[in-house]
């Protein structure tokens, strides 16, 4: 078992979950910053997106840069692998012993944690196997990483 564990991060504003979409279908890449004391990253991390906090959208490697502002990363996202349709976090959770929605890290706060590495192998599972046509570009995430 990997004793890696990712971040889930909710977009929790509909205006700017918009503008993102539309930047990683244009792009297949944007950027954002994100709080040095509530977010524990390493240079570089896999990210599930939600662009509403109720389904899983896409996974995308995300890399950490300099502070960019006080208490401030600022970091890169790319490579997105987009979950078609997307992933209902409530159909994870169904088939899980946890639950994921705890750890969603919202855009607009920052609140939220790191998904342990035993529940992030879990998730990334239940994933896989919903969504079997988007698992190798979700494994190759990780060497990426």
């Amino acid at each position: 078992m990997s004793e890696y564990g990712g971040f889930i991060w909710g977009i929790d504003e509909s205006k700017r979950a918009f503008v993102l979409k539309a930047c990683i279908e244009d792009n297949d890449t944007f950027t954002d910053t994100i709080s040095a004391s509530d977010w524990k990253t390493k240079h570089a991390e896999i990210f599930l997106i939600s662009l509403d906090i109720r389904n899983i959208d896409y996974a995308a490697v995300v890399r950490r840069s300099k502070k960019v502002a006080t208490d401030k990363y600022g970091i890169r996202l790319s490579n997105f692998v987009q979950f078609t349709p997307r992933i209902p976090v409530e159909e994870i959770e169904n088939l899980l012993s946890s639950f994921v929605k705890r750890y969603f890290v919202k855009s607009s706060t920052g609140v939220g944690q790191r998904v342990p590495p035993k529940t992030w192998a879990e998730v990334t599972n239940v994933i896989k196997s919903l969504r079997p046509q988007a698992a190798e570009n979700f494994d190759r995430l990780s060497s990426l990483r």
